[in-house]
């Protein structure tokens, strides 16, 4: 051990844990929990430990412990210590955390809650005085209310506010009346008093730490609460029943974004045509209007379960003891089945509360250097640990089938060859609920991951956001409807709001139309914009989002130019299989049955663009356009989407159109050529050439801060050329 560790290790009061036993060995002493263990050698190690183990108990220091002993012990105590601290079998207890004064009968009676507390934190009897002081209002009159009461009072709250109709000895009050009673017995009294909820205000609440709604009505409650803001140091969890299921959170406070609210619209978008039904019910209820003939009651186990559990976190939250499970999360109780699970929960940008409260993503994309996303690959061997890239579950904040904001994966059933194939359930909005299909060449991983962005970027542009412009402000040049590749210039209408974007070029601010960010959606509504999602890319980096969206929206820009000016060529199918790769998906799509084109599309600016075309099995075209840095990759883009597409007979579900009442077959190409196998660029390059050429590229940050909680950022990139800013 080092004479830092030493010094560092000398002036803590560590305890050593609840589930941490030593025994004797023939050669020394063991020390294990459930996980792990180490040794100590020595004929006499194990008298050594049970002797000094004692005092480690979090109220003396280590300093003072080895200065007690031996000098010829005083180095393996050190030892010991060291060992047991690296192990993570104690925990440090700080000055004072002790001191706090609980009476004799306080710490006989709740000795199980005060050790439960001691195996995970220090400072259990602070943490503990913390619960004996706080104020917790439970609202609500059913039996849940009523086993929440009983679950605070059992776990130590002494102060707790309670619906008068629940106090009722008539009903459910006799129950907590014998509580008191016991506890009162015990030397550990406790108080319920009544809150008047008739006027569902803070101030009616009084003053407290928590307050737990649950019962009929819940989620108007909580939302009655949440609009009046929630006061400062005060947590709010409500227990709201949606058809067979109640949603447990999340825990709301006064300045996190992430509320009720979020849950009921991500829940909404995520439900079955079947499920619908149910939010349609609650919705209403919050509205104030009532449904009739609905009664709804659960079981008592159900009910016990469900008490118990909200008590239990807000237990959690009130000691610190550790995050309560519905922190940033929500808890689904499936009451047919009685299956519990928890599921992260990001903010909803809809949610008028939360929207605020969301940290801005504007003013990230001055200084990003573009990026092309590496392709995705696990590791190779199973004791080779994935990178960040690589990690499998670097998406979990966002996943979740009743809340998140994508569902789950839903390709099991998906052969994987000839190229691999992930799909993913995205709810956008009640009744659009999407499956989105990414594939890839090597890896299922790699072509989950694909889905996943598609996924995301078919989100963003749903969700319309985006920082919004003053055109009126002449510090920010306004770039018109007519100057972007996706104008429609039959239709002249005048944009109806703006948008803040960056310039590739420039990296200086510009207005653009919001109807150009978001042409594939309602803010498009008049039209001015084709609608296509091509140029918008999601990546976990902001800088492969935005080389990604680059290379797109230059795609999309030849692919323009190609439908006007007929500059096509078809690629010579024996010059691919010069490559393995694009010979492999050649042969695949042969074996397919399919007879499938590779049409080079050029561009006047470098990047490389092909499309590949065939017929399905029922005759309708299939496509995908394919654009990289180099010719090679486009052309794998290309071949592996329109073979995936063969492959599923699904046809081209990536999330969003590349460009809506397009026909693949329109494209009739004047010549043919040899497989430019070798072409490449760069983006120096490919700045060189917009100069060039008198044009540039908008980039928006459309992904929200929902999306980056999540790992994903979205851009869209959009091209348009030069001249007058009106």
């Amino acid at each position: 051990m080092s004479t830092t560790q030493t010094e560092a290790t000398l002036d803590t009061r560590p305890t050593v844990k609840q589930d941490v036993i030593f025994a004797r060995t023939g050669s020394g002493v063991i020390f294990h929990n459930a996980s792990t263990g180490f040794q100590l050698a020595g004929a006499s190690a194990y008298d050594f430990a049970r002797k000094v183990i004692p005092h480690l108990d979090g109220r003396t220091r280590v300093l003072e412990i080895r200065d007690a002993l031996p000098q010829q012990h005083q180095q393996t105590f050190l030892t010991l210590v060291d060992s047991l601290t690296r192990y993570g079998f104690v925990r440090t207890e700080e000055p004072g955390d002790n001191e706090v004064c609980l009476s004799a009968a306080e710490e006989a009676h709740f000795e199980a809650q005060i050790n439960y507390i001691a195996h995970y934190q220090g400072g259990a009897r602070r943490r503990f005085h913390q619960v004996r002081t706080a104020r917790v209002v439970v609202l609500g009159s059913d039996e849940t209310a009523r086993w929440v009461v009983l679950g605070l009072l059992r776990n130590g709250f002494a102060n707790i506010g309670a619906e008068a109709e629940l106090l009722d000895p008539d009903t459910s009050g006799g129950a907590i009346r014998d509580e008191l009673s016991e506890l009162a017995s015990g030397g550990v009294p406790a108080s319920v008093t009544s809150v008047d909820a008739s006027s569902l205000n803070w101030s009616a609440i009084g003053a407290c730490q928590a307050v737990v709604v649950c019962g009929d009505g819940s989620a108007t409650r909580s939302s009655v609460l949440l609009k009046a803001g929630i006061p400062a140091g005060v947590s709010l969890l409500s227990a709201t029943r949606v058809g067979e299921r109640v949603i447990v959170g999340p825990l709301m406070s006064m300045s996190v974004p992430g509320c009720l609210t979020c849950a009921l619209l991500r829940l909404g978008a995520n439900d079955s045509p079947e499920r619908l039904a149910d939010c349609v019910e609650l919705w209403t209820g919050i509205s104030g209007a009532t449904l009739p003939g609905i009664e709804r009651r659960g079981s008592r186990p159900v009910a016990a379960m469900l008490g118990n559990l909200l008590a239990y976190e807000i237990f959690r939250q009130v000691s610190d003891l550790m995050p309560p499970e519905s922190k940033g999360a929500v808890i689904v109780q499936h009451l047919g089945s009685a299956d519990v699970s928890t599921e992260p929960l990001v903010a909803h940008p809809r949610c008028a509360r939360c929207a605020q409260l969301l940290p801005p993503t504007e003013g990230e994309l001055y200084g990003v250097i573009p990026e092309i996303e590496p392709r995705v690959e696990a590791a190779s061997d199973e004791s080779e640990e994935p990178n960040e890239q690589n990690r499998p579950n670097r998406f979990q904040a966002i996943f979740g089938p009743n809340v998140g904001l994508l569902a789950q994966f839903d390709d099991a059933a998906d052969e994987q060859l000839p190229v691999r194939v992930g799909r993913v359930i995205v709810g956008i909005a009640p009744g659009d609920r999407r499956r989105v299909t990414g594939f890839d060449v090597h890896t299922t991983f790699a072509a989950r991951t694909r889905a996943v962005c598609a996924a995301t970027a078919a989100y963003a542009l749903a969700m319309g956001i985006a920082p919004t412009a003053d055109p009126e402000d002449p510090a920010i040049p306004i770039v018109g409807a007519g100057r972007f590749d996706i104008s429609v210039l039959e239709r002249p209408v005048p944009p109806r709001d703006w948008v803040r974007a960056v310039t590739f070029l420039g990296r200086s601010d510009i207005a653009i139309p919001a109807a150009a960010a978001f042409s594939t959606g309602p803010r498009n509504q008049d039209g001015l914009f084709h609608r296509s999602g091509a140029g918008v890319a999601a990546a976990p980096s902001l800088a492969q989002a935005v080389g990604s969206a680059v290379v797109s929206a230059l795609a999309l820009g030849a692919l323009m130019h190609r439908i006007s000016d007929q500059g096509t060529r078809l690629v010579d199918q024996v010059s691919v299989m010069a490559d393995d790769q694009l010979a492999y998906l050649r042969s695949s799509a042969v074996n397919l049955g399919a007879d499938l084109d590779l049409l080079d599309l050029g561009a006047d600016i470098g990047v490389s663009v092909v499309l590949a075309r065939a017929v399905g099995a029922t005759g309708e075209p299939l496509w995908s356009l394919g654009s990289g840095l180099n010719w090679r990759q486009a052309a794998t883009d290309a071949l592996c989407q329109t073979i995936g597409q063969l492959q599923t007979g699904q046809g081209n579900d990536s999330g969003v159109p590349t460009l809506a009442a397009f026909h693949p077959w329109s494209l009739v190409p004047a010549d043919t050529i040899a497989a430019p196998l070798a072409k490449a660029t760069t983006f120096d390059q490919l700045r060189g050439d917009l100069r060039v050429a008198g044009r540039d590229l908008a980039l928006v940050d459309i992904g929200g801060a929902d999306l980056a909680q999540g790992g994903i950022r979205v851009v869209r990139a959009l091209g348009f050329h030069g001249g007058d800013h009106r």
